[in-house]
């Protein structure tokens, strides 16, 4: 910035030219300083959500998988494909959901973890439940309207895993209620990742069994809800089967 002028060099020409030059930097020097401030605050709030994020993951994952990455997921040749499948979807932003199905305790819930971790890091909102465990929050709703905010708020997050889908109880309510979340999920096309200790065939005959003489609840239903299943979480075909011994008996 030039120097005021003084004594006799003070025309007015002079001080119309300081202004001008005073004020364009200082206007300049605000713009910049705002930029910072904002920048500041927007850390701030960034590491705050990520913090309340990775706080509430880490309760839902609990002890075992709270520290999950795919960085310390040992890989073998049972898995590897798995983890690949893992790796391309962080890679690809969560764009497109995956599902991991074998027997129980090789593997299939870390690697989930794995993703919501990676998720959380990448600024997504995140939840982590298993399908009897989101039901029951449902039902633990005050009243109707109570339970729609819950199945509202598990349908909109970013990335939602389900683990061990399959295993919650199979009775009236879980039925209409997996229904109306799986429904309003797939509409808003937010992808989901699942694990399962059966195949995609076996869970069919689960939801909607070939026998229609033993059912008790409108099949119907089931196989609308694995429609969406299969949809969000990359379609049934393309569901990694996780095989290996079992990583708690080994542990």
């Amino acid at each position: 910035m030039s120097e005021f002028p003084s004594g006799d060099g003070l025309r007015r020409a002079d001080f119309g030219h300081y202004l001008r030059q005073h004020v364009e930097m200082s206007l300049e020097d605000r713009i910049a300083w705002e930029r910072e401030k904002r920048a500041i605050v927007d850390a701030k709030l960034r590491a705050n959500r990520l913090a309340q994020r990775e706080f509430r993951l880490q309760r839902e994952l609990g002890e075992d998988y709270a520290e999950a990455t795919l960085e310390t997921h040992r890989i073998h040749t049972g898995n590897q494909r798995a983890v690949e499948l893992a790796r391309s979807v962080i890679d690809g932003g969560f764009e497109r959901g995956a599902g991991f199905f074998g027997t129980i305790g090789n593997g299939k819930t870390r690697l989930a973890a794995c993703i919501a971790r990676a998720a959380i890091m990448a600024d997504r909102s995140v939840r982590f439940v298993t399908m009897q465990g989101l039901l029951d929050e449902v039902k633990a709703a005050f009243d109707d309207e109570g339970k729609a905010a819950a199945i509202y708020g598990f349908a909109m997050v970013d990335v939602l895993v389900v683990d061990d889908l399959g295993k919650q109880y199979r009775t009236e309510f879980a039925a209409t209620t997996e229904y109306d979340f799986w429904n309003m999920r797939s509409a808003a096309k937010k992808p989901v990742f699942v694990t399962a200790n059966c195949s995609p065939a076996a869970l069919m005959e689960l939801y909607a069994p070939s026998d229609r003489t033993k059912v008790r609840i409108d099949p119907s239903l089931g196989e609308a809800v694995l429609d969406r299943v299969f949809s969000l979480s990359g379609g049934a075909s393309n569901w990694c089967r996780v095989v290996g011994r079992s990583e708690r008996k080994s542990a």
